[in-house]
């Protein structure tokens, strides 16, 4: 066999497939930092709202996974409602209120879940955002605990 094919042909493959490799593994190393970055909560503190307020506090943490973000809020503080309490994230800041941006699911036995189309990049692109509870679905006015988004 020709030694002057065999060898540049070796060493041909070796270089395409490292080279395949070195990719394949700096692939997974992005992602795998792209997934720390996601992963990262946000973690906002819900304080008691003194004007009608039922002196509720709590904390809302904001996760972000595969481009939409999880809004979790629990209440940590003061009276745990019977019925359900709206919650929403809103434009603007606790002491200027500004239009809903978000509806989140009511707080139910102290805790919310909602996932929103939105990822933090998107968030933050809006702010300044707030997180309000309200005391009922039929007193929206009277808010028990609210927190700007950081």
């Amino acid at each position: 066999m020709n030694k002057k094919i065999v060898i540049p042909g070796i060493v041909g493959v070796l270089v395409i497939g490292g080279g395949i490799l070195l990719s394949k593994e700096h692939m997974q190393s992005a992602a795998m930092q792209t997934a720390v970055v996601e992963s990262s909560p946000i973690t906002v503190p819900l304080q008691a709202v003194s004007k009608g307020g039922v002196g509720q506090t709590g904390k809302a943490v904001l996760t972000e996974k595969q481009g939409k973000s999880t809004v979790a809020v629990a209440i940590t503080g003061g009276a745990k409602l019977a019925n359900q309490q709206p919650v929403n994230l809103h434009s603007g800041a606790c002491d200027a209120h500004g239009p809903r941006a978000y509806t989140l699911h009511d707080i139910v036995n102290g805790h919310s879940v909602t996932t929103i189309d939105a990822t933090f990049a998107k968030l933050k692109s809006q702010y300044p955002l707030y997180i309000d509870a309200h005391k009922s679905d039929t007193q929206r006015t009277i808010d028990t605990m609210c927190g700007n988004l950081p």
